[in-house]
Parts: C-alpha cells; structure tokens; sequence
C-alpha cells in the first residue's frame, strides 16, 4: 500500500510549509506495468517540475518515496495551486484504488 501525506502548516514568521510525503509501493501490479504507481509518479514529478528550482523548494523523488516541500508566503496563489493540483489528483486516485493508495 503506498500512503501519502499532505502537510499544510503555517510557521512562525507567517509563512506557509506545503509538503507532501510519500511511502510505499501501491502493488496494483507488477513493476512496469504498476498503473497506480504511474499516476503517482507523474503528478509528483509534474509538481517538481513546476515548482522549479527556487531556493525554498526541496525534493528527493526515488523508488518507493518521495518528498516535495516548499516555503511560501500566504498570498502566493502559484505554489500553493501547484500543491492543490497534486494533491486533487492523488485523492482521486486514492478513490479509485483505495486498495492501493490511502492519502492523510
């Protein structure tokens, strides 16, 4: 079961901390052909990519987890879609193969 987790916390200095964990293997088949772990892979790598390499993101994607977390002020409508996008995508997935993937 993969299991993912959505953080959304405020810090201290009136910033926003988005961040998404994931843990696992979905195993809805074998590796390759893994449709789940597809649709997963692909949103997380499309957020990356479109977060860009700005110095408050943090990424470390490899087999079997991931973590994508990035700093922003509260006004910044961009990041925080980016992370909104992902997150819709991977609850719609969780719904469909709730044997597969469960996201916190």
């Amino acid at each position: 079961m993969m299991q993912i987790r959505y953080i959304n916390e405020l810090t201290a200095n009136g910033n926003e901390v988005h961040e998404l964990i994931l843990s696992g293997h979905a195993a809805y088949d074998d590796t390759g052909k893994d449709i789940v772990c597809s649709a997963v892979s692909a949103l997380l790598l499309t957020l990356a990519e479109m977060l860009g390499t700005d110095t408050a993101i943090e990424e470390d994607i490899q087999e079997g987890e991931a973590m994508v977390r990035c700093k922003c002020s509260p006004d910044d409508i961009f990041l925080k879609t980016c992370f909104k996008f992902a997150v819709t995508g991977l609850e719609m997935l969780a719904e469909e193969y709730p044997d597969n993937i469960i996201v916190n």
